[in-house]
């Protein structure tokens, strides 16, 4: 699977029209029946080993994805033939899909690579080539997307050939110096070896899931499943805010996708903000979106026109997803904090915090007490509202104590 691989039709729901594809899976074939493997991954060097073992004999290999590249590499000795079989190019979500949805073309085959085109334009193309280095046969293969323009053909054919023309030992060791630095820049040791392995185990799912100049972690990561589910999108209201703490707690700001995503697309915020209270000051970010910060279209059976977007506090609708964007900032906050860049501030949180700050603005109402107060809303997740409703603090938790709105110079 590739994070980049979505859909382009933000007509429906983010779920769905701008929802994340399976791309497909490589198969190995062995002239016997297969009666064992053995299969051991090496965090330390981001790297899979093993064999497997057939009525027929078997196969040793050892595999990863080259950091740099983005191109999986495998080296197999042994027989056994490499396959890839694509996946059906539509959403795998199954809640709310319209009833004029279609998938997306049938890809076309040819020598050694699949192109998948996207009704709305461009597409995804995932390549492949085999070559023998003396006893051992290396495998390359990658995924490029491209969009509106290009189905990403000959960026996938030329990086797998580009790959292939490198001597292996220097691809293997340009990775593992990659991950063994990255690794010493946090290193940690604990008497409880279950916690240790534990916290080594989440910072490689991490640096394999995002990095600064790629997309957010989605509910999959990359490891988009075979099914895909429903969770085909991301996630503001919760699970992108809850899993980069880790990042810059573990000093890793190079995994930060959170504060590049806003810099490089906050202007889709507005598309969030109901459309009577646009005014080119306020933001807002309404759940599911996608890579981008965009909302799709509304939910199917929604009279409401439009974007997707948060609710309107105040209102017997539903008035949840209003507190995800002031939650994302504290995100963007704590990059801030643990590299004290000052660009950080001035460039993303500030500008985008104010906006944010700005929605809230147009709601709150000044009670007896003299204090400023929230109409009804709700948090995420739960069934009831209130007024009230502490969700905009970094917490997922229902409160009845007065909202409490802080400025700093």
């Amino acid at each position: 699977s590739h994070s980049l691989v979505q859909d382009q039709r933000p007509q429906w729901e983010a779920a769905i029209g701008l929802s994340r594809l399976p791309v497909g899976y490589l198969t190995l074939t062995f002239p016997g029946a297969i009666t064992a493997v053995d299969w051991t991954l090496d965090l330390w060097n981001a790297e899979l080993t093993g064999t497997v073992t057939t009525t027929q004999g078997g196969l040793r290999f050892s595999a990863l994805v080259h950091n740099d590249r983005g191109v999986l590499l495998v080296s197999t000795t042994g027989d056994a033939t490499w396959d890839f079989r694509p996946m059906e190019s539509k959403t795998t979500r199954t809640i709310r899909v319209p009833p004029d949805y279609t998938a997306n073309p049938t890809p076309r085959t040819g020598t050694n690579y699949v192109e998948q085109p996207l009704v709305a334009g461009g597409g995804y193309t995932t390549a492949w080539q085999e070559k023998t280095v003396g006893t051992q046969r290396i495998l390359a293969a990658t995924v490029a997307y491209g969009y509106p323009n290009g189905t990403g053909l000959n960026e996938a054919l030329n990086a797998v050939r580009r790959t292939l023309a490198t001597p292996p030992d220097m691809l293997v060791r340009g990775h593992r110096g990659w991950w063994n630095q990255f690794y010493r820049r946090s290193f940690l040791s604990v008497p409880d070896k279950w916690v240790q392995r534990f916290y080594w185990i989440q910072l490689y799912k991490m640096a394999c899931a995002t990095r600064s100049n790629a997309p957010v972690v989605t509910e999959w990561g990359p490891w988009f499943p075979d099914g895909g589910g429903s969770w085909t999108a991301v996630w503001w209201n919760l699970n992108v805010q809850v899993a980069y703490p880790f990042v810059n707690g573990s000093n890793h700001p190079e995994l930060d996708a959170v504060t590049t995503t806003f810099q490089r697309y906050h202007q889709n915020l507005e598309l969030s903000v109901p459309p009577d209270y646009r005014d080119g000051h306020t933001y807002a970010l309404s759940h599911p979106g996608d890579r981008t910060l965009r909302s799709g279209g509304p939910k199917l059976g929604s009279t409401i026109p439009g974007n997707a977007t948060v609710g309107i506090p105040g209102t017997d609708t539903h008035t949840d997803q209003t507190g995800n964007l002031i939650w994302a900032m504290h995100s963007v906050w704590t990059s801030y904090r643990h590299t004290m860049d000052r660009r950080v501030v001035d460039d993303v949180l500030y500008p985008i915090l104010t906006k944010a700050l700005n929605f809230y603005l147009k709601f709150l109402v000044e009670g007896t007490d003299g204090k400023l107060h929230l109409p009804l809303t709700r948090s995420p997740e739960y069934a009831s509202s209130e007024p009230r409703t502490a969700y905009f603090t970094p917490a997922m938790c229902r409160s009845s104590a007065t909202a409490r709105v802080v400025f700093f110079a």
